[in-house]
């Protein structure tokens, strides 16, 4: 419940921040626990705006997800 939570203000903060808070929500936030989001149930609790950035940046930077 608190990995939603934090995942939910995570995407808040994402879709209301400025660009500067987005920038490191992307580089930052996203890369920090990509290794926790191999588990599938931890991908889904992922915000679906945030899914598809990291889908993004993931296939630009060709890394296997």
């Amino acid at each position: 419940m608190e990995v939603k939570q934090c995942f939910s203000v995570a995407g808040v903060l994402y879709r209301n921040g400025s660009a500067v808070l987005k920038n490191a929500i992307e580089g930052i936030f996203l890369f920090g626990i990509s290794p926790l989001l191999d588990a599938k149930r931890l991908k889904e609790l992922l915000p679906l705006p945030l899914q598809q950035l990291r889908y993004r940046a993931c296939t630009i930077h060709s890394i296997k997800i």
